[in-house]
């Protein structure tokens, strides 16, 4: 398989499939090879591959997670945490990302938030909930 379609966590089969399914590459190669240079994109995939290195099954226990208000959560482990990946979290995406968090943080119950990122390392405190930025280096090795 070249890719895996991950689907986003829903309790309804027929609106999973209506809202269709974010393609990850088994390989960042792949990606460098069709000419994709956004580190974004990049760091995603790569999140990706080593969720899957660590033992998790893509629409099992591995979904991405769009909030009632269409915010998207890059991966939901189901149960246990949520994940953003940015290459680096400012000003412009701070919201975006963080707020998508903490609305399917309360939405889910999962406490455990994360936002991976290519060099910050620093803890948030969002709204009653814990948000831990760490960088892909420190994540690789957790």
């Amino acid at each position: 398989m070249i890719f895996y379609p991950l689907r986003p966590y829903v309790k309804s089969y027929k609106l999973q499939e209506k809202m269709g399914f974010k393609p990850y590459l088994v390989d960042n190669g792949l990606l460098k090879v069709m000419g994709v240079e956004d580190d974004g994109r990049l760091l995603e995939n790569l999140i990706f591959t080593e969720l899957i290195k660590r033992g998790h099954e893509p629409n099992e226990d591995l979904f991405y997670y769009v909030t009632r208000n269409g915010k998207e959560v890059d991966f939901l482990i189901k149960g246990k945490e949520l994940i953003q990946v940015t290459a680096e979290l400012h000003e412009k995406n701070y919201e975006r990302e963080i707020k998508g968090l903490i609305e399917a943080s309360k939405e889910l119950g999962i406490k455990k938030l994360i936002v991976v990122t290519l060099e910050q390392d620093e803890i948030l405190n969002v709204r009653g909930r814990e948000v831990v930025v760490i960088s892909l280096r420190k994540w690789l090795l957790v």
